[in-house]
C-alpha cells in the first residue's frame, strides 16, 4: 500500500513540473518568401520576407538578470538595414563650442565661395599623408652677397619652418 502512495506522489510531481515548451514554424514558397516563427524559455525570434524582397522581423531574448530585450528590424533594397530598440545607444548632444565651430567653419566656406566662385574648396576628409607632402620647405638658396647676419638669419627662418611644419603635422595626424 505504501509503495502505490508513494508511485501515486512520484507521478503527481512528475506531471505537475513545469515543462519547457519550444516552438518552432517555418514555412517557404517556390518564391524565395518565407515566415520563420520560434519560441523557447528565454527567447523568441518571428520573420518574414516579402514578395517585394523585404525582410521584416524581430527578435526577443532574456538576459542574464531576467531582463526581457526586444529588438525589431526591417531590411529593404531601398533603405537597407534599419533596426530598433530601447537597448541601442543614442547619440550624444553635440556641445556648444562643437556647433560653434562647425557654423564657423561652414561660414568661411560660404565667405571663400563668394570671394572665389571658381575656387575648388574640398570638402572631402584628404588623407594625412596628402596633406603632408604638400607641406615642402621652400628651398632659400644661399647667394653669395649674403654676410653671416643673413645667413644665420635664413637658418634661423628654416628651422622656424620646419618646427612649425612639425608641430602641424602632429596636431593634424591627431586630429586623422
Amino acid at each position: 500500500m505504501n509503495s502505490i502512495i508513494l508511485f501515486s506522489a512520484f507521478l503527481a510531481v512528475a506531471f505537475c513540473a513545469p515543462v519547457e515548451e519550444s516552438f518552432v514554424d517555418f514555412a517557404e514558397d517556390t518564391l524565395g518568401n518565407y515566415k520563420l516563427n520560434y519560441i523557447t524559455k528565454n527567447s523568441s525570434r518571428t520573420e518574414e520576407r516579402t514578395q517585394d524582397g523585404k525582410v521584416i522581423g524581430s527578435y526577443t531574448f532574456l538576459d542574464t538578470d531576467g531582463v526581457k530585450h526586444t529588438v525589431t528590424y526591417v531590411a529593404a533594397e531601398e533603405t537597407g538595414f534599419n533596426v530598433n530598440s530601447d537597448d541601442l545607444p543614442v547619440p550624444v548632444p553635440e556641445t556648444e563650442d562643437n556647433l560653434k565651430t562647425r557654423a564657423d567653419h561652414l561660414a568661411f566656406v560660404e565667405h571663400e565661395r563668394a570671394i572665389n566662385p571658381n575656387a575648388d574648396i574640398e570638402e572631402e576628409p584628404v588623407p594625412v599623408e596628402d596633406v603632408l607632402a604638400k607641406l615642402v620647405l621652400p628651398e632659400i638658396e644661399s647667394v653669395p652677397e649674403d654676410d653671416a647676419e643673413t645667413a644665420a638669419a635664413k637658418a634661423e627662418l628654416l628651422a622656424a619652418y620646419a618646427e612649425a611644419l612639425e608641430r602641424l603635422a602632429v596636431e593634424y595626424k591627431k586630429l586623422a
